[in-house]
């Protein structure tokens, strides 16, 4: 794949030179960064001082790591943004501190030309498609974390179940082979039935990709995309459907409340789970919920903007000082002492090394960490557990290897119909989940659901989407 190549002038390399070289404490700059999740444990204050050391010392740098717990941030970033607050690094993305939002209003700095004058490193190791995909009117405004950056949906299953019911994870290769397992299963195990929704993680099962929360397109369509209501299609149909059918067979439960993922109660009440596909993940389900998974593609993977755009870093309009930010982003995405140092906190003390560059956390040790994907590249980070040491090659092949959908690079600017979409989000917060997990009957239900989704506007929204796509389709194909 074709990666975005520079040419140092001298003055560039000097400019370079500088920037890594020793400098005196008059010169250090206090780059703030704000990420989703809390921070924690006794020994943050050690690691972040070790870290700033490394970062004065080579840099000319100093990090200000500022963790808010997840439930808040958006919110936090939304009223830090709408206020004017100093800062210089965020956590955005297409789920919490809406890129696309941020950008709209006016809270995101533009790096265009940042980027390859201050971190050059990074900007020539991503492909160009990746850097497309986070393009807004030509400009880029964040910097995507190199990560799983396709869309493939997984089926997960407890080892222990499978060698219950006699049979291999290899061998489910359907719905109906699902069916199978689940009443083999809950024939033993009645009370294992406790099965999440999984509809959005089967898009690319169904050959669609997202658009927004509403509006998708179908990856089999020839020449310009047509748009569509998910939620209108015979797939949705025929899912929520099967789940109705699961509920009434007692394979999946009717007394379902949504208090987080069944995974997290135990093996013994997990039959299984649908969610998204990557190199490793049976090994990290394994390692997180402390009992054995197996794990499998469903789908082919699939390269949109949505996968691209789930983590990025980006530069606040109001930071004081643009191009030191960008220059710690190079930092964070080349150093991997320093990478891991932020992420896995102090080898003897938060972790151990199995091998050069796989570890084994220590327990109920200070550190909490920052999720890894959270600050820059996996390229960077430790492994860890039963994780293969060829993991990050297999996750760049896999992300080489996706289907690019036809509008990649596409964003949907969601401003042109906010009341409309607002109204919808909020009917498909009241149904959505009832159907999706067969608690309501989609004989009634659906009609009812895609009825109410009309009268919120949900028909403006997709005719919007088409007419953007119409005019990003002639200017970029």
């Amino acid at each position: 794949m074709k990666k975005r190549t520079i040419i140092l002038t001298g003055a560039m390399l000097a400019m370079l030179l500088t920037a890594t070289g020793c400098k005196n404490s008059n010169d250090v700059t206090t780059i703030s960064w704000y990420v989703p999740g809390i921070i924690d444990g006794s020994d943050k204050e050690e690691v972040m001082n070790k870290a700033n050391e490394i970062l004065q010392s080579k840099y000319g740098l100093k990090l200000d790591l500022i963790g808010i717990d997840n439930g808040n941030y958006e919110q936090k970033m939304q009223i830090m943004n709408a206020s004017g607050d100093e800062y210089d690094l965020a956590f955005t993305s297409n789920w919490t501190n809406n890129y696309y939002t941020n950008i709209n209003g006016g809270s995101l700095y533009d790096i265009t030309e940042l980027l390859p004058k201050y971190a050059p490193k990074l900007y020539a190791s991503m492909d160009d498609a990746v850097w497309g995909a986070v393009e807004y009117d030509k400009k880029i405004y964040a910097v995507p974390n190199w990560q799983v950056q396709v869309r493939a949906a997984s089926l997960d299953i407890p080892e222990e179940k499978l060698q219950k019911v006699g049979m291999k994870i290899e061998d489910i290769n359907s719905f109906e082979d699902i069916e199978t397992y689940l009443e083999k299963l809950v024939a033993q195990e009645p009370d294992c039935n406790k099965i999440a929704r999984m509809f959005d993680a089967l898009l690319p099962y169904y050959k669609m990709s997202t658009i927004n929360d509403i509006a998708c397109i179908r990856l089999q369509d020839d020449g310009k995309p047509t748009v569509i209501n998910k939620y209108e299609t015979p797939e949705y149909k025929e899912h929520v459907k099967m789940r109705y059918d699961w509920v009434q067979k007692g394979l999946s439960t009717a007394n379902y409340s949504p208090d987080g993922d069944p995974a997290q109660k135990g093996v013994e009440k997990c039959p299984l789970r649908v969610h998204v596909y990557k190199p490793g993940l049976a090994e990290e389900l394994s390692s997180r919920y402390g009992y054995k998974w197996q794990s499998k593609q469903l789908s082919e993977s699939i390269m949109g903007t949505d996968g691209i755009t789930a983590a990025m870093t980006g530069v606040s309009a109001n930071s004081t000082h643009p191009e030191e930010a960008v220059k710690l982003l190079e930092a964070i995405n080349n150093d991997k002492e320093l990478y891991n140092l932020i992420v896995w906190g102090i080898e003897g003390k938060h972790y151990n090394k199995l091998s050069e560059n796989k570890i084994e956390t220590i327990k109920d040790s200070s550190y909490s960490g920052v999720l890894n994907y959270e600050i820059g590249s996996l390229k960077n980070s430790f492994l860890y557990g039963t994780q293969s040491d060829n993991l990050w090659e297999e996750t760049e092949k896999f992300n080489n290897d996706a289907v690019k959908t036809p509008i990649l690079g596409f964003a949907v600017d969601n401003s042109k119909f906010k009341t409309e979409y607002a109204n919808c989000t909020n009917v498909i917060a009241e149904q959505s989940e009832f159907l999706e997990l067969g608690l309501t009957n989609p004989d009634t239900g659906l009609d009812k659901f895609i009825n109410d989704l009309k009268t919120a506007g949900s028909d403006k929204i997709i005719e919007e989407c088409q007419k953007q796509i119409d005019e990003w389709w002639n200017e970029n194909r």
